[in-house]
């Protein structure tokens, strides 16, 4: 009877294990996808604020991508535009994503996740507050890029929140 115990208990902690690396597998894929769109995005932002080209984006003076992406917020830090931040912060969390779903180092890599996208969180509610209250116009490329990294912050709590079950 105890042996049998003890092999229905082994099978519950393997199915649950299971189950965790499977959930935590998904949230580094998740922050993967996430990573990838807003790449693309954010890539496509900054190739054109260095050409100066126009966006198709222009609804009734209050939607336009180009003041908000060519005005004099673009560049925050040393003249390095936001959309390129943003690409390589991108592409910072689609690696740590990466090596996380290679099992390297799970523990620190979903710190570093955390740390990184609370430090973009700050990041875009700084830039929604310019967008809103100083520029007053809006950006839906910016506020779709916003989203992925609000995406990736979730799943980087659900990872801080999960490790000790991994």
């Amino acid at each position: 009877k105890r042996r049998e115990k003890q092999k229905r208990t082994n099978i519950k902690l393997f199915r649950i294990n299971s189950n965790h690396i499977i959930m935590r597998n998904r949230l580094f894929l998740t922050i993967i996808i996430a990573s990838l769109i807003g790449l693309i995005i954010a890539s496509y932002l900054a190739y054109a604020h260095y050409n100066e080209q126009s966006f198709v984006c222009v609804i009734e003076g209050t939607i336009s991508c180009h003041d908000v992406l060519n005005g004099p917020y673009s560049e925050l830090f040393f003249n390095i535009p936001n959309s390129l931040i943003g690409a390589l912060g991108f592409l910072l969390f689609g690696s740590l994503g990466y090596l996380g779903l290679k099992d390297y180092r799970i523990k620190k890599i979903s710190k570093l996740l955390l740390i990184f996208s609370s430090i973009a969180m700050v990041f875009i509610l700084y830039l929604a507050y310019l967008i809103f209250f100083v520029i007053h116009s809006f950006c839906i490329y910016c506020f779709t890029s916003w989203i992925w990294v609000i995406i990736i912050f979730i799943c980087s709590i659900f990872l801080i929140r999960n490790k000790t079950k991994f």
